[in-house]
């Protein structure tokens, strides 16, 4: 009898049941059990073991995450939290005995290398003089005093200077001119050295795993939120071990940044990374154990144009029967219209609007007890915004029976999160537009999914998915306000249409068709066999 398939679902960014780590993580993993695969499942190592079913096997391991906000150098911790005898009695007893180093314990079941520098990559070592001359560059790339020192130096010549002086100091200066028109957008705008030795620790953490569980080519890992580094990492790994199992990378983060604004021809460094890291792997070619996902179409075309790979688009998954446990109640006579915001409170979620909406509403519909507004407000203690935190306080200094809160102590356990949701009587979504332009929303799926009319931001990937008839979009803080109020005038109408849209909305995203995805071999895979 063969031995049971894995499915490894990497998630190094879960460290809490917050945002969408969690609930993807759990959805895929009861996926891929329910398969016929044996789903293992990682995540950081300041993550709870608690948090997770008994029946998944789970490990907290990595020592950075996706956005870089924790490292964790040390990892002796991790050797309590696994019994390695549970998995390879023999070997392990011979470590113990003195007949093996643990080095040799690893190497024998998966082959690691602890440097990039097969890639010509090796960190560049600065010295007191580059440092220097970064410091420089830095200032003059900004705008600040030292740009408006040259920009009035050169207006003096210009004024002062004979016409031949004037031409003899520009072409000797002209070396020295920055031109904007030459700027590059891939200028190394970020710290090479952190990014390597991040990439490294991930190589490791990863090897380390796939080593004690016994990983095989017949298994696959998946990547739900992946990030260029854990690439380059998993390249290198095909690339030296021809035990090496398969791979599915999902890159779910948008290349752009709106809110943040930047000195012309300069790309935010998220982009920037990313664009290193692409680099690096068309130099030597994607590997053939190696697949690129998205999960929208939108956003498979912008990486696909921006890195020059090939990207497929996956189903966004969710945990169906919870929803399927949870059925929609249309409000009964005199009952309020629940009018719910579902996720973290963010700039780019448009938390901050919820105060205008609160005043717009107030005298036809909040005064009248037609509509309460039920909020998800758990504010996260570090990546909290002050816009958010501020419209927050607003929001609580209103009548009680205007608004309830949820998850104020912390994020949301699933039966309150799902318990919510189905509660809803619409949800909205106030995004930002150019920010979801391309990226996905789990909570538009989960409430597409439950039947539930929704408002969301016009021209995006949200109002290319609301089903016709389902919901509303805005264009602007104005227009939010005045379709949440048609929603709510004409509800019976949306709850219809949104009804009849969540049973085939519900087949198209079955998490059991990402894994069939997922897994499917290329035809590039199926030549090199």
């Amino acid at each position: 009898m063969s031995e049971q398939k894995k499915f490894y679902i990497i998630n190094n960014g879960m460290k809490d049941l917050r945002g969408h780590y969690f609930e993807t993580s759990i959805s895929i993993a009861e996926a891929a059990r329910d398969m016929g695969w044996h789903p293992i499942l990682t995540g950081h190592a300041t993550c709870e073991l608690g948090m997770v079913p008994e029946w998944l096997e789970f490990y907290p391991v990595f020592r950075t995450d996706h956005w870089m906000a924790s490292k964790i150098e040390d990892q002796s911790h991790i050797e309590t939290l696994i019994n390695f005898a549970d998995y390879h009695q023999a070997s392990i007893e011979q470590v113990k005995v003195g007949k093996a180093t643990f080095q040799q314990f690893i190497n024998s079941r998966f082959y690691i290398r602890p440097e990039l520098n097969a890639w010509n990559i090796v960190p560049v070592k600065q010295t007191f003089f580059t440092r220097i001359t970064h410091r420089i560059k830095e200032v003059y790339d900004n705008d600040g005093l030292a740009k408006l020192l040259l920009l009035t130096l050169k207006k003096i010549f210009r004024e002062c200077c004979p016409p031949l002086i004037l031409k003899i100091l520009k072409k000797a200066l002209s070396p020295f001119i920055k031109k904007p028109e030459l700027i590059k957008p891939n200028k190394l705008n970020f710290d090479l050295d952190h990014e390597l030795h991040s990439c490294i620790l991930f190589k490791n953490d990863l090897s380390k795993i796939l080593a004690l569980t016994k990983a095989t080519p017949s298994d696959f890992v998946f990547l739900p939120t992946a990030h260029g580094r854990e690439l380059l990492a998993i390249s290198q790994i095909c690339e030296e071990s021809t035990f090496a199992p398969r791979f599915g990378l999902e890159f779910r983060h948008a290349l752009d940044f709106p809110f943040i604004i930047l000195p012309l021809g300069e790309e935010h460094a998220y982009a920037a990374q990313h664009r290193f890291y692409f680099e690096r792997i068309k130099e030597k070619g994607l590997s053939n154990r190696i697949r690129l996902f998205t999960d929208t179409k939108e956003l498979a075309e912008d990486y696909t144009n921006f890195s020059g790979l090939p990207f497929d688009v996956l189903p966004i998954p969710f945990r169906q029967d919870f929803l399927k446990n949870h059925e929609v109640i249309p409000p009964i006579l005199h009952e309020k219209l629940r009018i719910v915001y579902i996720g973290d409170p963010r700039e780019e979620k448009g938390f901050h609007w919820l105060p205008f909406l609160i005043d717009f509403l107030a005298i036809d519909y909040l005064k009248t007890n037609k509509v309460v507004l039920e909020i998800q407000a758990s504010v996260h203690p570090v990546n909290s915004e002050l816009k958010c935190i501020n419209a927050l306080e607003i929001l609580k200094s209103y009548p009680k029976e205007w608004i309830k809160f949820h998850g104020s102590n912390g994020p949301l356990n699933p039966e309150s999160y799902y318990q919510l949701l189905s509660n809803a009587h619409a949800i909205i979504c106030p995004y930002d537009k150019l920010t979801y332009h391309s990226r996905s929303s789990g909570t538009l799926t989960e409430a597409i999914a439950a039947g539930v009319p929704t408002i969301v931001p016009a021209d995006t990937w949200l109002s290319n998915q609301q089903p016709t008839g389902s919901g509303l979009t805005f264009d602007g803080l104005q227009d939010f306000l005045i379709k949440t109020k048609q929603l709510i005038d004409k509800y019976p109408e949306f709850l219809q249409k949104a009804k009849l849209a969540k049973v085939e909305w519900q087949k198209n995203q079955d998490p059991k068709d990402l894994i069939m995805e997922v897994t499917k071999e290329s035809l590039q895979e199926l030549i090199a066999r």
